[in-house]
């Protein structure tokens, strides 16, 4: 008898350690499923799947492993808890379990211990920016550079870029939902003429453009440019102050930046004309910068900027 009874109570030790997971993963949850192709339906092999615990209001990685050729998942000997899964693959926009909308929050998956639980992650493929550069006898214009801005409070932001193939062809990717502004960039022709930075509708001005409206899993196709022929400008110039100096120049779609040479020379080439903001800032201690406003014609323009010591900004709390 007395034999018997530790061998019961052996056995629910070796049971009370197996639900704990000390002796076995029987008794964790676990967690599994599949990442297809929002459209087609298609299994995505080696997408990355990531798990994240919710503990105490913060959110840890607890995990993550790629998809095989059957677009499966698993994470096994879970403890029960609150878990938020996402899936990613490049061309696509990241998926979060449970989500709404293309940018919301996920919805998190509560497991209980030994719980089995099974979820379906769908990719959608990012938007694409497709069309031709053409030249003035509407044929294709090879290695040519177009961009993608979209729109915002604080005006265009650059999303993506492209250069033309042999048939003038290019392809924008990896774009997300939104409308967007697409133009060509700057070019010296062969012959001596320039090409002016024009936007889809033929266009140099922003406020004249034609937007472009992009979707997920969609292209936005057939949007064609012909740059518009004109004189193209530079900026020439020297900083006065120990090197090195990043000297930049802003405009309204982007920026460019070069290192000032030992001499504090510096020359921006191809631009349009139209407003600039140009910046330059010393890595030295106490930083120094210097600001100029221009406003370039088809004259190239020659700039002289003195460094002087930026304001510094101190904040002091006190309790009333």
């Amino acid at each position: 008898m007395r034999g018997s009874a530790l061998r019961d109570r052996g056995w629910w030790i070796w049971l009370l350690l197996v639900c704990l997971g000390i002796a076995s993963g029987a008794c964790a949850a676990e967690l599994e499923g599949i990442v297809l192709e929002n459209l087609s339906g298609r299994p995505i092999a080696r997408a990355q799947v990531t798990l994240e615990a919710i503990q105490a209001g913060a959110v840890t990685v607890s995990g993550s492993t790629l998809t095989d050729s059957a677009g499966r998942f698993a994470f096994p000997s879970l403890p029960g808890g609150a878990y938020l899964i996402s899936a990613r693959r490049r061309g696509y926009l990241v998926a979060r379990y449970g989500q709404r909308r293309w940018n919301g929050a996920g919805s998190p998956v509560v497991l209980d211990a030994a719980a089995h639980f099974y979820a379906e992650i769908r990719l959608r493929r990012l938007g694409v920016i497709t069309g031709q550069i053409l030249d003035e006898n509407r044929l294709g214009m090879a290695g040519h550079a177009v961009y993608a801005y979209q729109a915002g409070t604080d005006g265009l932001r650059m999303a993506a870029g492209a250069i033309s193939d042999d048939r003038g062809v290019y392809r924008i990717i990896g774009l997300e939902p939104g409308r967007y502004y697409v133009r060509t960039g700057p070019r010296q022709l062969e012959d001596g003429r320039g090409l002016l930075p024009t936007f889809f509708g033929r266009t140099t001005a922003l406020a004249e453009a034609r937007p472009v409206d992009v979707n997920l899993d969609q292209e936005a196709g057939g949007i064609d440019i012909e740059p518009l022929v004109g004189r193209l400008t530079r900026v020439t110039g020297r900083v006065a102050g120990a090197p090195p100096v990043t000297v930049t120049l802003y405009s309204d779609t982007g920026q460019h930046e070069v290192q000032a040479a030992a001499d504090g020379s510096f020359q921006f080439d191809e631009l349009a004309p139209g407003p600039y903001h140009l910046v330059a800032l010393a890595a030295s201690s106490p930083m120094r910068g210097a600001w100029r406003r221009l406003q370039l014609s088809e004259r190239p323009a020659e700039v002289f900027l003195d460094l002087a010591p930026l304001p510094v900004l101190r904040v002091r709390c006190e309790h009333p």
